[in-house]
């Protein structure tokens, strides 16, 4: 079950447009994703993250949550080394489209 999880997480990650390689992710391609995370996360202010925090979130971004969420548990009981890309695409993801908190 936890493998039919992480393959349509992946699928509908990749139909949000996150960036996911066909393959799983390398040493490399992790490390690339982690400092382009940094240094989009670097350009806010805990201030205005909690702020962000604040606002009610729409019915897309609960939805957009839970499935992470579901993808979250799942890649983890599997040790899926999508799990790492996954977190960073999403935080990414989160920062360019305003969705801090649900």
């Amino acid at each position: 079950m936890h493998k039919e999880i992480v393959e349509k997480g992946i699928s509908l990650f990749r139909r949000l447009n996150i960036n996911l390689s066909n393959a799983p992710p390398n040493p490399i391609e992790i490390k690339e994703s982690l400092d382009k995370t940094i240094c989009m996360a670097s350009n806010y202010t805990s201030n205005e993250i909690v702020n962000a925090c604040k606002d009610p979130t729409d019915q897309f971004k609960r939805k957009l949550t839970k499935l992470y969420n579901t993808f979250t548990v799942a890649a983890y009981s599997l040790a899926s080394p999508y799990l790492l890309s996954v977190t960073f695409e999403m935080v990414q993801y989160s920062m360019r489209n305003n969705i801090f908190c649900s």
